[in-house]
């Protein structure tokens, strides 16, 4: 069996790569044999969190859906909500409809509700070695409702952050982000339980 010297010199190019990368440290091992993107936690950063706050909880305004069980996506109707990255129904009455003669809307899981309450646990920058290039993904816990505990990612019911000095170049996903009013309100923290 013979093989062509462009895989080969492939094959090479990538053992060369993990090598040199395993022998800079574990933790960029770890994070570059994804083969050039990383993903690393920044919760700790303040500055980074954009308009979204550690710890802090906040209540969905209205239903959204949980997509392929790790993160809410809002109803993509006309009103732009938060990014839109990713498609959903229209409306809860179209998935409905949909999943009652069809069985399953494609990677939606289910609907999170109206006054579900969430909390913010963890930030991650996600980038890529190839380009100078990063992003910052909000991970909050579900606090109530028939998906309490769980993790997901709250990007799509999001907006760019005011700070971001991406969010005027509509082809890159803003780095830093903040709640969509119209999704997501802050909850007060009452400073009795705080003691």
């Amino acid at each position: 069996m013979t093989y062509s010297p462009k895989l080969l010199t492939s094959f090479v190019l990538i053992i060369f790569c993990i090598t040199s990368l395993s022998c800079s440290g574990p933790e960029i091992a770890k994070t570059y044999l994804t083969f050039g993107d990383y993903e690393k936690d920044v919760t700790k950063h303040k500055k980074l969190w954009g308009g979204y706050k550690y710890q802090q909880e906040y209540i969905l305004l209205m239903d959204v859906f949980l997509y392929d069980g790790l993160l809410l996506v809002p109803l993509t109707d006309k009103r732009c909500l938060g990014l839109g990255d990713h498609g959903a129904p229209a409306s809860v009455q179209q998935y409905e409809e949909y999943i009652n003669k069809h069985g399953r809307w494609p990677n939606i899981i289910g609907i999170v509700s109206s006054g579900t309450k969430i909390k913010c646990v963890e930030l991650r920058e996600h980038g890529s070695m190839w380009w100078d290039s990063s992003y910052f993904l909000v991970l909050a816990e579900i606090m109530d409702g028939p998906y309490e505990g769980r993790m997901v990612e709250i990007s799509d019911i999001s907006k760019a952050s005011d700070d971001d000095k991406m969010k005027e170049i509509h082809y890159l996903r803003p780095k830093k982000l903040k709640p969509d009013i119209r999704i997501l309100r802050e909850l007060e923290i009452d400073p009795i339980a705080l003691k």
